[in-house]
């Protein structure tokens, strides 16, 4: 074995501004099987993040193993895939304040914001200024201008949705459970029935695109989140609902240590408040290991449930590879993306791949590997 350090180098609109190592790893075959890429928001590089024609490349495209999506829930408790709580022309527009008429009227319309910078800066590093479209895909490829509905029923098994693109094949979607959605404007908490709500509509999408079609859809799903209480609440609901046979077994648990307020991107200054300490539910990467052997489930001890954790790149390290292979369980992170391309993105994640990482969520590893 061998021991190499990648170090990344981070620019800002006035140049380098430093030069930072990534953690050690001992370069090792303790792999659990290849190193397996997974889409961002779909194949991102090459089709308008989170639509349809995305998803649909990622399922075709035989160097992914699955695709990711995030989840938002609009007025009438339909499920979109959207990174963004807001992510129209008129960014005052938020998904959770739409019915699903209206929200389909704007897709008909092309009001999803596709190009250019952003009226205000988004609250995420993924993309910098908040620019939507870092690639420069082309946008008038088909279904490419409308927001993607997580499940469309419509067409039979050729609806154009997220989970209709993993129907009859053996891709994985990889599901994040988010809560802009969720949150009361006026407190900047959800509430426990708005909590079951997204749950249940999620789950009853799942299982009705399964069962539909008699497919192997709920074993290949893999749910993440940032926030204990959606991954407390999804583990409680396949449990009951599957009458404890539970086939889903991929939950696994984000980390990105230090980046408050990431993934909360509103108008509302009240949405930075978040449900659960956020210390427990997101930023705290130290604490990893109580997901591994279960007692993260709160201390219900006859319903603990192990987890795979999937953090930022930069924070994994051999000790969390060999511990979680232990356990029969991955190591995923993320994100190979456009804002860090210009960091040796390519050079630290083929070390973290050598290590034994199991997945890498990135959107185009391809032309830089």
């Amino acid at each position: 074995m061998t021991r190499k350090t990648a170090f990344i180098t981070i620019f800002t609109s006035v140049g380098i501004t430093s030069i930072v190592p990534i953690v050690p790893l001992l370069t090792s075959n303790t792999a659990i099987g290849t190193t397996k890429l997974i889409a961002h928001r779909g194949y991102s590089a090459k089709y308008f993040q989170n639509t349809y024609a995305a998803f649909k490349g990622a399922s075709d495209d035989k160097n992914f193993y699955g695709a990711e999506t995030d989840l938002q829930m609009d007025k009438d408790r339909h499920i979109w895939c959207s990174h963004y709580s807001n992510p129209f022309k008129d960014h005052t527009i938020m998904i959770g304040d739409k019915t699903t008429d209206e929200i389909k009227t704007l897709n008909d319309s092309g009001q999803l914001f596709r190009d250019g910078p952003m009226q205000r800066p988004l609250d995420n590093k993924a993309y910098p200024v908040g620019e939507m479209n870092p690639y420069n895909v082309d946008l008038s490829l088909p279904d490419t201008d409308a927001l993607c509905p997580f499940y469309d029923s419509s067409d039979g098994k050729d609806g154009k949705g997220y989970l209709n693109t993993f129907i009859g094949n053996n891709k994985h979607p990889i599901i994040e459970l988010k809560i802009e959605s969720l949150l009361n404007k006026e407190t900047g908490v959800i509430s426990t029935v708005e909590l079951d709500t997204f749950i249940n509509k999620v789950f009853v999408d799942i299982k009705t695109a399964n069962d539909t079609y008699d497919d192997t859809l709920i074993s290949r799903i893999y749910f993440i989140s940032f926030f204990d209480d959606l991954l407390y609440a999804m583990v409680e609901h396949a449990h009951f609902e599957l009458d404890n046979t539970f086939p889903i077994s991929h939950f696994q648990k984000l980390f990105d240590d230090g980046a408050v307020g990431q993934y909360i991107t509103s108008i509302n200054p009240l949405w930075k408040h978040e449900i659960g300490n956020k210390k427990d539910s997101n930023s705290n990467v130290n604490r990893w290991e109580k997901y591994l052997d279960g007692s993260w489930y709160d201390g219900k001890k006859d319903k603990t449930h192990a987890i795979s954790i999937d953090p930022y790149y930069a924070l994994v390290n051999n000790s969390m590879i060999k511990k979680a292979h232990e356990n029969h369980l991955n190591v995923d992170c993320w994100t190979a993306d456009y804002s860090r391309t210009e960091v040796y993105e390519p050079m630290s994640l083929a070390m973290l791949a050598n290590a034994g990482v199991d997945m890498i969520t990135q959107d185009d590893w391809f032309n830089y590997s």
